[in-house]
């Protein structure tokens, strides 16, 4: 549950404000503008993990803002019209479940493909290169998460895709650097943590507060895709440049992730140096390319944030197994989690609780 509205980020310390605070600012204020409960720091979360992979998934409850958030990303990443933004509904629900309307659910499913391999062609052409494309499906169903998702985000860890949806394509077709896929899964429990998906994916957990529907503000649309593209960083050692280089001044920068790292590995859970880049990765695009904090403008609270965060989203889910398997494991990170990593322990308790785990921390 969100804990606050719209909190811009604090300037008093921040030198030459940047476009990409800018972004997660007014993203922020226009989900507050459309009655929606969401911290800063949830919505900066979502704009960083589209920094290091082009795949996300929002999960949570119906109707508590899901689509609001990718349709205002989509207009303040690639305009508010044309064919470098598509918001559409991943799933026929319309078509209900007779087995009359199973046409109508395939045909669905072949027009989302055709959409897509139609956006991946646009965005490698040479005049967009420096344009983002945003494909978001909206209320999908497993069917559609594994099809679109899990199956893209699979491929591109090998940088080409030869499976979409229902299309199995002749020859591999490079994933375009520019182009995002965003999905809305409306589950009050998201139960899919498979490696193929989140070796290529970044599943949210969205959980804002319902919102109460609020008079249509105005769209706000400004282009701020080119500066999206010049500070993503998809190359590790690019990633370890710019991380030690804003927290230069931080003593043991990784001290968290390392203690949380040596935990698992203590109990044969195979954190391997792959990972490990993959949290570098999210550590160090969660500073602007001008070297702002977008969750804090101090470097150690930004880098205290960003650590729970990538905890949360890449390690975690990859070692529930693991965790659920191994009281001790499980009663150790929870020692250090409830301690120093609110999001990182909130997020464990919910799995435990939905996987009817013993354990029960105190506390929380």
């Amino acid at each position: 549950m969100a804990s606050s509205i719209y909190t811009p980020l604090k300037t008093d310390s921040v030198i030459n404000r940047d476009s990409e605070a800018e972004l997660v600012d007014r993203l922020t204020a226009a989900i507050a503008r459309t009655g929606i409960q969401a911290d800063r720091i949830d919505i900066a979360s979502f704009y960083v993990a589209l920094k290091r992979t082009p795949i996300v998934i929002l999960a949570g409850p119906a109707q508590n803002g899901k689509v609001a958030l990718i349709e205002w990303m989509a207009n303040l990443l690639a305009g508010s019209s044309g064919p470098q933004r598509q918001v559409v509904p991943g799933h026929a629900w319309y078509a209900g479940g007779s087995p009359v309307n199973t046409v109508l659910v395939g045909m669905h499913a072949r027009l989302i493909t055709e959409k897509l391999l139609f956006i991946i062609e646009e965005a490698w052409q040479p005049e967009n290169a420096q344009q983002v494309f945003v494909v978001g499906l909206t209320h999908i169903s497993p069917a559609e998460l594994l099809s679109f998702f899990t199956e893209v985000a699979c491929q591109i860890q090998h940088n080409q895709v030869m499976h979409i949806g229902d299309a199995h394509l002749s020859t591999p077709v490079p994933f375009p650097p520019n182009l995002l896929m965003i999905g809305t899964m409306d589950t009050m429990d998201f139960d899919w943590w498979d490696e193929d998906l989140i070796s290529g994916a970044t599943i949210i957990e969205w959980r804002a507060d319902k919102f109460i529907p609020q008079p249509d503000a105005a769209s706000e649309s400004q282009n701020f895709g080119c500066e999206f593209l010049r500070s993503s960083l998809r190359s590790s050692q690019r990633a370890y440049e710019k991380l030690f280089s804003v927290v230069a001044d931080t003593k043991q920068p990784l001290k968290t992730v390392m203690l949380v790292r040596g935990i698992l590995q203590e109990h044969g859970f195979e954190f391997s140096p792959a990972l490990l880049d993959e949290v570098i990765l999210y550590l160090a695009n969660a500073w602007s390319a001008q070297g702002n904090g977008l969750f804090d403008p101090s470097t150690s609270r930004n880098l205290a944030i960003a650590s729970d965060l990538a905890l949360t989203q890449l390690v975690l889910p990859r070692s529930l197994e693991a965790i659920l398997s191994s009281e001790p494991l499980e009663a150790k990170l929870y020692s250090i989690l409830e301690e120093q990593l609110p999001r990182s322990s909130a997020f464990l308790k919910r799995q435990c609780e939905e996987h009817s785990s013993p354990i029960s921390p105190k506390g929380i």
